[in-house]
């Protein structure tokens, strides 16, 4: 990928998704007499439609394996004051380009707005004897969330969003809500939207008023699930870097005063944890998941729930993926196994505890990837039936290859944050980037670095945003990949940074329009149109 050019993938995007970013450039060389005086920004490159702020280098040579390279922007991964100057220039510099686009943007907003329906409401869910929707108007923004009685009645409101801005603030999310077994209650988790991604707990009797019970033991916490009897409340807890090793649950009879109880624990950092249970109720589901491999465990709450009741389905093995779900006495189970392309066929093993789990040769197909040519993704067992989710297979489709002018939280300096294990995502991103404490994955991860693959030409005109309370993308990534690109840039089109137009990886919901909105006016600028 060192030729004429390089593709670079982009990952960890925020609003965006995924994409490809070809740019055609050559080596840096930093001269070993590069000035290191003066200010971190003080001086602007002029370009034909905008100044941008100069970013100084200070030559720095990293080594690894045998290799040695240049990363003169180092310094910018140290934080404090000169980093912080730097992103106050840049946000200076993207406000005056933006110069005179307030009307576009207020067009291009209003014109978003009012495709918007007047009523938004989603298509009644049937759980027991209740019917569960959501709804959001105009006049009331918040979206609440509903049931209604399957035999008639009134609407009762089991949490409005409204409520919850009001204790935690405007850019508050909810991100989980569970119904406990018999409809009594429900459990949920608020990001307070400081970037920080820290999840609050609360468990609500519906019906009840305000915002239920907070349980400050589990802060920190990433999914929740209720135990069978609504007794307990359990839920994965995060480490220190974001990812979810611990799985503990509470007794909720008495939540202020409930100590958690660990249940297991995930010591391989490549692997998150996460939890559900059997659309039966039979089971709680303890999956393991790295990126190419997952292991699920199963906790028979006719059996018994605590320590120690957990059962392996089968052991993890490097490539193999599968997840559960229960019926009529068969773990269902979605796996990539029996398969060297990696797609998805629908198996079933006997659910039975009184026998160890047959081996993945062994598990009986009940749907081969592929039938009917279709590409399984999903599926949801039934008590008489099984609902599979699919795609037509992409096979003889079109590609469109497309230039993306805004990247949003875009994944940049992969060589550096791979190479440091104190930061969240790293490791458990081995298996898709590789494991530079090897020889071989340092060179897989040098070579699909956006910031080492940039080459000299003239640059598309481009917009990155960043966030400094960013938990997965580090601020510093965007900034050198801007600083190095602008050196490099042989062409007029502007290379700007966004900082800080949102806490944390991605925008609020209540911001995302206007966000919109902003980026596309750019779009449009840096294209002519305006």
């Amino acid at each position: 990928m060192r030729g004429l050019g390089a593709v670079l993938r982009l990952p960890r995007l925020g609003l965006g998704g995924g994409l490809s970013h070809t740019l055609t450039c050559l080596p840096l060389l930093l001269a070993p007499d590069q000035p290191q005086s003066g200010t971190a920004s003080g001086k602007l490159c002029r370009g034909v439609h905008t100044e941008q702020p100069w970013i100084r280098p200070r030559p720095s040579v990293r080594s690894a394996h045998g290799h040695t390279w240049q990363d003169e922007f180092r310094w910018l991964e140290a934080g404090g004051k000169r980093v912080q100057r730097v992103l106050d220039d840049e946000a200076a510099a993207f406000r005056h380009y933006m110069e005179g686009t307030e009307f576009l943007q207020a067009s291009l907003l209003e014109s978003m707005l009012a495709q918007l329906p007047d009523q938004q409401a989603t298509e009644p869910e049937s759980v027991g004897g209740h019917e569960y929707l959501t709804e959001q108007s105009a006049e009331a923004p918040h979206r609440r969330y509903l049931r209604r009685a399957k035999a008639g009645g009134g609407v009762e409101v089991l949490l409005d969003e409204g409520v919850l801005a009001t204790e935690y603030g405007a850019l508050c999310s909810l991100i989980q809500m569970k119904l406990s077994r018999d409809g009594s209650s429900i459990a949920y988790t608020v990001d307070p939207g400081d970037g920080s991604e820290r999840l609050q707990v609360h468990v609500q009797r519906i019906g009840s008023a305000g915002l239920g019970t907070r349980l400050p033991q589990l802060e920190g916490s990433v999914s929740i699930e209720w135990s069978h009897d609504g007794s307990h409340l359990y839920c994965t807890r995060a480490d220190a870097l974001g990812r979810p090793s611990r799985v503990e649950r509470v007794d909720v009879s008495a939540p202020e005063h409930a100590r958690p109880e660990c249940i297991c624990e995930e010591p391989d950092a490549a692997f998150w944890l996460d939890i559900g249970k059997t659309k039966d109720w039979r089971y709680l589901v303890v999956s393991s998941n790295a990126k190419r491999s997952s292991e699920v465990r199963v906790l028979d709450w006719e059996a018994g729930e605590g320590p120690g009741k957990l059962r392996l389905v089968h052991p993890r093995s490097p490539g193999l993926e599968y997840f559960v779900e229960h019926a009529d006495g068969h773990f269902y189970m979605l796996s990539n196994a029996q398969r060297e392309d990696g797609q998805y066929s629908l198996f079933r093993i006997p659910a039975e505890s009184s026998s160890p789990s047959p081996p993945p040769e062994r598990w009986e197909c009940v749907l081969p990837a592929g039938t009917q040519g279709l590409v399984l993704e999903d599926f949801d067992a039934f008590r008489r039936c099984l609902a599979v989710y699919a795609r037509d297979a992409a096979t003889g489709l079109p590609r469109l290859a497309l230039l993306k002018l805004v990247l949003e939280a875009p994944f940049l300096d992969v060589l550096t944050v791979q190479c440091r294990p104190d930061l969240a995502l790293t490791v458990h991103e081995y298996e898709e980037w590789g494991d530079p404490h090897s020889t071989a994955g340092f060179l897989q991860v040098q070579t699909a670095c956006p910031y080492q693959g940039l080459r000299g030409g003239a640059f598309p005109p481009t917009l990155i945003t960043a966030s400094s309370t960013d938990t997965r993308v580090p601020v510093w990534g965007p900034l050198k990949w801007a600083a190095r690109a602008r050196a490099m840039n042989q062409g007029p089109a502007p290379i700007l940074v966004a900082p800080d137009l949102h806490a944390g990886h991605a925008a609020h919901e209540s911001q995302r329009l206007e966000l919109a909105a902003l980026l596309q006016a750019f779009a449009m600028r840096a294209l002519g149109l305006a």
